[in-house]
């Protein structure tokens, strides 16, 4: 698959990308509160998959700083 990016989409995405986070206005929520803001984490540990080359990296957007196990982050 495939995905095609406008020029707007393609400035957005290497915004998050290079700055790492990115806030979400909740669904109807109109204060301070409605705003979360999640960063962007890398998962080192990710084994790729080499039968399928866009399985090579794991990011993953989280609230909260993410536990280390053996498996993730």
């Amino acid at each position: 698959m495939y995905i095609v990016l406008d020029g707007q989409q393609r400035l957005t995405s290497l915004y998050i990308g290079l700055k790492g986070t990115r806030t979400l206005r909740k669904k109807w929520g109109r204060n301070d509160n409605a705003y979360e803001e999640k960063r962007l984490y890398l998962n080192l540990k990710h084994q790729p998959n080499m039968d399928n080359p866009e399985d090579n990296y794991e990011f993953e957007f989280h609230a909260q700083k993410p536990e280390n196990d053996k498996k993730h982050f």
